[in-house]
């Protein structure tokens, strides 16, 4: 799993704290602000400032010729961006400008006594910073009261809400059982205190037990609900299927996961559903994904311990229904996305040959998929999936060269074209410290390009 490589490049900082980069502006030419970020890569263990594992996130903004035709740009958020899973966007303030949400859930972000700001080290504590559209605002979003939790592990956005995964947070007596915050906005200020939810919170299927990792993965979405009101799914992909009340030893099925979803999750009591797909060390839960297409709501959840991904429905006024089971190659299900029509998912342990990584389309109301495959050996092609409304695919190969890379697929069928940062395309991340000017030889390094996307 990549987070180990995260860890390890995070703590090669040590325990300095580090000077606050400047926000870079939101425009790509310094001109009118860039409004529409159409996609987002990040590589979260990006060597930039002359530190290891700040990490780089970047943006691909569609020129006037339309995609794959993009004008990247690295963006300096308020805090270093980190990520260990999906990015988040969406028009969040309803301003028309698209917001993105990044979560860093291997560093610490303490407020300064001497300056309204924040100084930052690495741990496991854990922020989010949503990154607004159309100007230089960034949003800090920490877990009040909950170290270690790594929170920011998992990321979601709606229309004037973000969800947050602390999957490594403990309950009492169960050490990381998990957790999930929600974020209420008014415009881009935050409104009043984040809730928690875990699965001792009333309404939610399950109990807290050691190691379940509630909050791994998580996505908003017009479920089960009201159609008004955003429900929330939410990944425990290390869950023992062990039947009902709290378990605190081994038994059951181990790692097979669980998915919960919250109905309404902005109400005071959301009803709340569990799903299961049994299967020892098949880790249901570890990728979940929403969408809708033709007034129909749709949830996807992955097993890539088993090669699985179930499908739901959730036609207008009726309830979340298991719909198919998805069945592909080595870790079918490790990543996913809807994207128009289709559901895309990602096996980057996958393919030949081993650890290639392919990804695969399959048309939400039925029918058979099609294969992509891009990924060269030990590519990982497929750890990270997202698209746009164009019909666009973004597949994330973070171990591709030395830098890692993103590959833009016309979902329609046509040519890839592979991006990677220094390849007189996309930025290098700076490799100096910000107080010196940067010479044109001196450069970051990018060492996971393509492992988080949104």
């Amino acid at each position: 799993m990549r987070i180990h490589r995260a860890l390890a490049a995070g703590a090669v900082l040590g325990g300095m704290l580090l000077p606050i980069p400047a926000p870079a502006s939101a425009s790509a030419s310094g001109g009118t602000p860039a409004c529409a970020m159409e996609l987002v890569v990040a590589d979260p263990n990006a060597q930039q400032y002359g530190s290891a594992g700040l990490g780089a996130v970047y943006s691909l903004e569609a020129t006037g010729d339309g995609l794959p035709r993009v004008r990247p740009r690295l963006i300096q958020a308020r805090l270093p961006t980190t990520p260990a899973g999906p990015i988040a966007r969406y028009d969040i303030d309803g301003d028309g400008c698209t917001d993105f949400v990044v979560g860093s859930p291997q560093m610490i972000a303490s407020e300064r006594t001497d300056v309204p700001d924040y100084t930052y080290s690495p741990g496991d504590d854990g922020y989010a910073q949503i990154i607004w559209g159309g100007g230089h605002e960034v949003t800090v979003l920490r877990a009040p009261g909950h170290p270690q939790g790594h929170f920011g592990w998992s990321v979601s956005a709606w229309s004037g809400m973000v969800a947050i995964g602390a999957p490594h947070e403990d309950s009492p007596g169960a050490p990381d059982s998990g957790a999930v915050y929600l974020f209420r906005l008014s415009g881009r200020r935050l409104a009043g205190t984040p809730r928690r939810f875990t699965q001792d919170s009333p309404g939610v299927q399950g109990n807290s037990e050691p190691g379940d990792m509630f909050g791994w993965s998580l996505s908003l979405g017009r479920l089960a609900g009201d159609t008004r009101v955003a429900d929330l799914a939410v990944g425990a992909p290390y869950e023992n299927d062990d039947g009902s009340g709290a378990q605190t030893g081994p038994g059951g099925v181990p790692h097979s996961g669980a998915v919960t979803v919250l109905s309404d999750v902005t109400s005071p009591a959301p009803r709340g559903e569990q799903f299961r797909l049994s299967s020892p060390g098949g880790r249901y839960g570890y990728a979940v994904a929403t969408g809708e297409w033709r007034g129909v709501a749709y949830l996807a959840a992955g097993a890539p311990g088993a090669g699985q991904v179930q499908l739901f429905r959730a036609p207008p006024g009726g309830g979340v229904r298991p719909f198919r089971v998805l069945k592909g190659d080595a870790s079918h299900g490790f990543s996913l996305g809807v994207v128009g029509g289709d559901l895309v998912v990602g096996a980057p342990y996958g393919g030949v040959p081993s650890g290639s990584g392919l990804v695969t389309t399959v048309p939400l109301e039925g029918g058979a998929g099609k294969v992509i495959r891009g990924g060269g050996p030990g590519d990982h092609f497929g750890w990270a999936v997202t698209g746009t409304d164009s019909g666009w695919l973004l597949v994330g190969a973070p171990d591709r060269g030395t830098t890692g890379a993103a590959a833009l697929i016309p979902l329609g069928g046509g040519e890839m074209t592979w991006l990677a940062p220094g390849d007189g395309y996309v930025p290098p991340p700076p490799g100096v410290s910000p107080t010196r000017r940067l010479r044109p030889h001196e450069a970051g390094t990018a060492l996971d390009f393509g492992a988080s996307v949104g």
